[in-house]
């Protein structure tokens, strides 16, 4: 693979400077193969033999990201050692399982399990699931709150007062969880809740000015002052360029005498009485007059647009901050300080409380993997800094290099362990800030932008950076259009980094000889002008769904345009094909609530589509009904859950029903008056109902919680229903998922019905949902609708970035308490006696820094999205209003409003205001495009603004076109199919109804036959033990069809007749063995082998073992002892495979054993001492136990090892013991029935393989109670594959085969 200069730089570093190892930043913009970079730096360096790969740590994000990672590395390692044969690259091959490459907390895992001793935690300590988990806080925070309430702690009735309403504290509790899930995310958690006390503390102490929030606050004025000034000087400026300006030109000259006194402030009251200025000023009305009009129209247009800026800035600040006083704010902060320190401390003592609960229960949670990990790499000694301890010292010495993968996902926490573990010069980041998306994890993307600003290019330099910039993925028109908006868009200010030549994509992908069908071209942005004039967003019900639809019927109907058109995609190769529906991505922000009517819409219309959910779980109606059910066998006396029982079609009662059963039970439970109502209607099914709830009450006290569903399900047959209704496949899987849920609940410490509905409540109550059961996976040929952060790391051929209309979502930005890493709480106001919550200083400044967080994310979550297609993107949205101006604000009006403030802004970048102004995608597409040189000419015509300013912005001239629509043009059709009227009356009478002939197709789909059905019940896989197995067993079951051995003597086994000669029975044993024998060996083994010499006196495999194990004891072998057999008489006919015992005792285990100690033993010639000398030593590494080395025949291997067989072993140029194999070999070797050219999967392994002058002497060992021709005749067919495995599996021939038996103590040759 040819790689580029920026590539090979990252892959070579430190080379090709002076220093001998460096710290690098890798900033890999989207699709620039940073994975690939990784994989090959690692290679190379293993290749260098710089290191080993024992003495690297890699940390990734997702499991799949590292098991992926691992699979790239072994597949270049093994090419690596295929084409040089250097032994190295073999060894750290067969190292690789063992590396360090995995998430950061499979790394905590494994250091803490490591150095457990160190730390006062059980060593056998088990992760917790969420669901033990969160049972667990909800019943430690309970137990605290008890406590609390009863003292009178931690100002606790204030503080409740605040988080509470009048029903519950339910606000309190979920307050405390996200304080303290916060503080986990921080390196130092208990630091960080006391710095955020004494934030508070000392503010009583200090003047306004110089508090953070203060000081932050004047600064922010101060820089609008400034640049207010600025653009009224420009005003100013411009006015004396035309006529007829002088009284809008008086009003800026008071305005900026204003801003001058304000500028001059240099307290707080001083800057609050200049506000108070502005709140009463009168600002001129900006109509032109006749000799504006005679002036330049771009002089009076720009004039126009300074003064309405201004007017929207200085309006907005008698309305900020600065309205308050210093003695407001103080007043302010003496009722907030309690309330903060009550609540800081209640979540101190619920820390403590859970580690205790979590620790008597031998469960740690993955928040504590971390800082259990970090405890133990600091130096307890070193409270204010991050010193690295013993162990970080000793894991530095081990690790050469610490690389860590989308580095700007990780947090605070992260960040430590990965800097403890590694030194100042050996760690290799690699990530994207552009690209981190996951806030709500708690990464903290100012990690990466600190050092991709710290960092410097200098390939000497101990710290350095390197670009990737190059994108191999995206056409060169999506990479210009997402250069175009984002270098418009993204700016220090607004987003905290400036997106200039450094961070823009650069093509490293080249089309050619494209076909006319390709579907790449112009990125395409369209609007739908939507009449109703609905909301945008809204908290409860969501987005316009009647809009959406249109959305969605209008990408529809672009799809269907596609496929019509044969549209042709691009692969990897450079080739061309016809698109797919895979090739189709639909993207959103959300999908929540709108997924499954996208799906319905594209099924409509033939498209095949799959999403995946994480919501919409408890919600379904057959999972409700279940939850229902259950919350009214742990307590019936609640009727709302008790109703929705009832009614539902498994009970069969309607509202009539009901009624008649709440009339009968007056102001009691429906259930206390159930019983006579049901019985008293004579309704069959609902007395089986009652009956049945008694059943399950008594169940749900006596048994667990999986038992008590499954009889429910099979009781009501539950999970047949809802699969008869429509969508029942997932309706199925909803019940069964609710199942499996309970299973997984009582693995953990919790039991009963109660605690597990209390578990789902607590679900319920925090917001947390499950995804609804899978039909269609992803791996399908669908169109896939996902959300933007599902999509990163993929990338499609066709993405539609659907709903760029949708707002924001700031409702995490309303709480009453708001957390921020370096600001701590900001924490409402409020009026005791009123109970109502005012927006306090502080809340007001973290809610601030918050939003421009949460704006700067979404930009970033912007630029993933733009960056998935590969050959086409599709930007869709639609705008309120009509497009033909029959409302009074068409929707096309609308547009030129809110793009007209930056056609007069000569810059490239938007200000910051213009920035976090948007509110949404599309605000920022309608805003960049605009001033795009051909894209943005309808937008300009809608903004009727004159001589608009096009700065020079870079890839201004990018192919990219924009099309507004009329919505109206993509209504859902509400007609119902049509059903002749003849047929429903057939229906309703109950005759029969003449079905209509079906298509051909679906005939001869219905009615096919698989080729191949006697494949589906064999196993597509099997050993070669299956096969000898096999043979033997159809061998003896054979004669037990034709003569089951009766054993009714002990001292005869075979049964003759009156005339005391063989019954005839017995020879026909004979002559079926010797056939089955024969042709299942002629089967498995053809011409290969030459015909085996038998005779009738030969012992069948049971006999044999009977005698050998009295010709043992005789000899004074080891006494294998058998099991005492039962007489069943002619009902024994068990097969002999199934009669197998595991004690050392049985010869099957002691054989097992044997095999074991050859595979083991070093290869050199031994006398008896040398011998035991060698077993002692394994028994002594754990190789074996004391029982098995006392089990070892000393005396037979020795002999193995003086016969002439095993002198040629330690001789041999090469051996290989216990050597598996795989091959495929045809099916009907074993089954005759199966057709030609069906294969199975053979596996075995071969005991001992050498080489000898070019050729291969086989050898396998045998303990069984047999002779050599009984041997030979058992395991010829087995040894014969291993013959054959052997010989295809490497160059060389077989030249021998041998069974070594070491009850006989002689090779056989076979």
């Amino acid at each position: 693979m040819k790689w580029t200069d920026a590539q090979q730089s990252a892959i070579d570093a430190p080379r090709p400077g002076q220093l001998p190892s460096q710290t690098i930043l890798v900033s890999a913009a989207a699709g620039s193969g940073k994975t690939a970079v990784l994989v090959e730096r690692m290679i190379q360096r293993l290749k260098r033999r710089e290191l080993s790969i024992q003495e690297l740590m890699v940390v990734t994000f997702t499991k799949a990201a590292a098991a992926e990672m691992k699979a790239r590395i072994g597949v270049k390692l093994a090419e690596e050692f295929q084409a040089t044969g250097d032994t190295y690259l073999e060894e750290q091959l067969n190292m690789l399982p063992s590396a360090h490459i995995s998430t950061l907390h499979s790394f905590c895992q494994w250091v803490i399990r490591s150095y457990f001793y160190k730390l006062d935690i059980d060593p056998s300590f088990t992760i917790g699931n969420e669901g033990e988990l969160a049972l667990m806080r909800y019943d430690v925070l309970d137990a605290i709150l008890l406590q609390v309430y009863e003292q009178g702690l931690y100002n606790i009735y204030d503080v409740s007062d605040m988080f509470s309403t009048e029903r519950s504290d339910q606000i309190l509790r979920e307050t405390v969880f996200q304080i303290y899930n916060f503080a986990l995310a921080q390196s130092q958690p208990m630091r960080w809740l006391d710095q955020v006390c004494h934030t508070y503390e000392s503010a009583l102490h200090q003047t306004l000015l110089e508090t953070t929030w203060g000081t932050l606050f004047w600064k922010e004025q101060q820089r609008q002052i400034e640049y207010l000034l600025e653009r009224y000087e420009e005003a100013q400026r411009l006015a004396t360029l035309g006529n007829g300006f002088d009284k809008w030109m008086d009003k800026v000259s008071e305005l900026q005498t204003l801003l001058q006194a304000m500028q001059k402030a240099d307290t707080w009251d001083a800057m609050h009485v200049g506000v108070v200025g502005i709140g009463g000023f009168s600002f001129p009305v900006l109509r032109a007059t006749k000799a504006m009009n005679e002036s330049d129209p771009a002089i009076l247009s720009e004039i126009k647009a300074i003064l309405a800026e201004g007017k929207e800035i200085l309006q907005a600040m008698p309305k900020g901050v600065f309205a308050i006083t210093e003695a407001d704010w103080r007043e302010q902060m003496e009722y907030l300080v309690p309330l903060v320190r009550g609540i800081i401390q209640l979540v101190k003592r619920f820390h403590e409380d859970f580690q205790q609960a979590k620790q008597e229960a031998g469960m740690i949670d993955f928040s504590d993997l971390e800082h259990l990990c970090l405890a133990l790499l600091v130096d307890p000694e070193f409270t204010e800094e991050l010193k690295p301890s013993e162990v970080a010292l000793e894991l530095q010495d081990t690790f050469k290099e610490v690389m860590v993968d989308e580095y700007q996902d990780t947090n605070g926490v992260q960040e430590a362990i990965v800097n403890l573990v590694s030194r100042g010069d050996n760690r290799f980041y690699v990530g994207d800030v552009k690209q981190s998306i996951y806030g709500f994890r708690m990464a903290d993307p100012q990690l990466f932008m600190e050092k991709y600003h710290r960092f410097d290019h200098d390939v000497n330099s101990v710290e350095r950076r390197i670009d990737l910039s190059q994108n191999f993925r995206s056409h060169e028109a999506i990479l210009n259009v997402t250069n175009f908006i984002f270098s418009q868009i993204m700016t220090d200010e607004g987003a905290g980094l400036t997106y200039g030549e450094a961070e823009a994509l650069h093509t490293g992908r080249i089309v050619e000889e494209a076909p006319p069908e390709w579907v790449g071209g112009d990125v395409e942005v369209h609007v739908l002008c939507c009449d109703e004039d609905k909301a945008q967003t809204d908290p409860e019900d969501g987005e316009d769904l009647e809009n959406d639809e249109k959305e969605m019927l209008f990408v529809i109907r672009k799809i269907q345009e596609l496929k019509n058109n044969g549209a042709m995609v691009q692969d990897k190769d450079g080739t061309f094909r016809l698109m797919e529906w895979r090739d189709i991505v639909l993207l959103k922000r959300s999908i929540s609530g709108s997924a499954s009517r996208m799906i319905d819409l594209l099924r409509r219309e033939g498209i095949p589509a799959y999403a995946e959910e994480k919501s919409g779980y408890f919600s379904a109606m057959e999972v409700q009904f279940v939850l229902s059910l259950l919350q009214i066998i742990d307590n019936p006396e609640q009727d709302l859950p008790m109703a929705i029982v009832l009614q539902s079609p498994l009970i069969g009662m309607d509202a009539n029903d009901l009624g008649r059963l709440r009339l009968s039970v007056g102001e009691n439970s429906l259930w206390s008056g159930l019983r006579p109502f049901v019985e008293a209607s004579q309704n069959a099914g609902w007395i089986r109902f009652v009956d049945s709830m008694d059943t399950w009450r008594t169940m749900s006290r006596r048994q667990g919680i999986t038992d008590l569903i499954w009889h429910i399900y099979d009781t009501l047959h539950v999970v047949e229903y809802v699969s008869a209704m429509p969508n029942g496949l997932v309706r199925r899987g909803n019940v069964l998922a609710l199942y499996e849920r309970a299973k997984q609940y009582e693995n953990g410490n919790y039991r009963g019905l109660f605690r597990f509905l209390r578990f789902i409540e607590s679900l319920q109550a925090s917001g947390e949902d499950l995804s609804v059961a899978k039909t269609v996976s992803e791996a399908d040929n669908v169109v896939r609708i996902m959300t933007i952060h599902k999509s990163k790391g993929l990338e499609f051929p066709v993405v539609f970035l659907m709903g760029t209309q949708k707002g924001f979502n700031k409702m995490d930005l309303n709480r009453s308490l708001l957390l921020h890493k370096e600001y701590g709480v900001g924490l409402k106001g409020y009026f005791p006696d009123l109970r109502v919550m005012y927006n306090s200083l502080p809340w007001i400044f973290v809610h601030q820094a918050l939003e421009e967080n949460l704006k700067a994310e979404e930009e970033r979550i912007l630029y993933v999205a733009l960056t998935r297609p590969k050959d086409k993107l599709y930007i869709t949205g639609y705008m309120k209003g009509s497009i033909n101006g029959s409302t009074d604000r068409p929707a096309t009006k609308k547009m030129g409003e809110w793009v007209a403030p930056v056609l007069q802004w000569g810059e490239s970048a938007f200000t910051k205001e213009q920035i976090l102004g948007c509110n949404s995608y599309l605000d920022w597409i309608l805003r960049s495009l605009a001033r795009h040189v051909a894209g943005g000419t309808q937008l300009r015509q809608f903004a009727e603004v004159e001589s608009p300013q096009l700065p020079d912005i870079p890839y201004k001239d990018c192919p990219v076109s924009f099309h507004v629509h009329d919505g109206n043009d993509y209504s859902v059709s509400q007609e119902t199919p049509s059903v002749e009227v003849d047929i429903l009356e057939q229906v309703r009478a109950q005759l029969p109804v003449e079905a209509p002939p079906l298509d051909p197709v679906v005939i001869d789909r219905l009615t096919s036959v698989y080729a191949y059905e006697s494949s589906t019940e064999r196993a597509g896989k099997i050993s070669v033990s299956e096969i000898k197995r096999r043979f033997v067993e159809l061998e003896e079951l054979a004669k037990q069809m034709i003569e089951p051995d009766y054993r009714t003597d002990p001292h005869n086994s075979n049964i003759e007749g009156e005339s005391g000669t063989p019954d005839r029975s017995e020879l026909l044993i004979v002559d079926s063995s010797k056939d089955l024998d024969s042709s299942v060996e002629d089967m498995l083994i053809g011409d290969s082998i030459p015909d085996a010499c038998t005779d009738d006196t030969e012992l069948t495999g049971e006999q044999g073992m009977e005698n050998g194990t009295e010709k043992a004891k005789e000899k004074g072998a080891e006494d294998i002892s058998e099991e005492a057999s039962v007489d069943l008489g002619p009902f024994d006919v068990s097969l002999s495979s199934m009669n197998e015992s595991t004690p050392i005792c049985s010869g099957a285990r002691w054989g097992t054993l044997m095999h074991e100690v050859m595979q083991w033993l070093p290869l050199q010639s031994y006398t008896r001492p040398s011998l035991r000398q060698a077993l002692d030593s394994l028994a002594l590494q754990g190789y074996l136990t004391d029982e098995e080395r006392k089990a070892i025949s000393e005396k037979r291997i020795c002999d193995f090892f003086q016969s002439d067989l095993g002198q040629r072993l330690l001789t041999a140029q090469r051996v290989e013991r216990e050597l598996p194999f795989s091959m495929l070999f045809p099916a009907n070797r074993v089954y005759p029935e199966m057709l030609d050219g069906e294969d199975l999967f053979l596996q075995g392994i071969i005991d001992t393989a050498f080489l000898e002058e070019g050729s291969w002497v086989l050898v396998d060992y045998k303990t069984d109670h047999l002779d050599e021709k009984a041997l030979v005749e058992r395991y010829r067919i087995q040894l014969m594959l291993y013959k054959e495995a052997l010989e295809r599996l490497t160059p060389y021939p077989v030249k021998e085969v041998y069974i070594y038996s070491f009850r006989l103590e002689r090779a056989i040759p076979v």
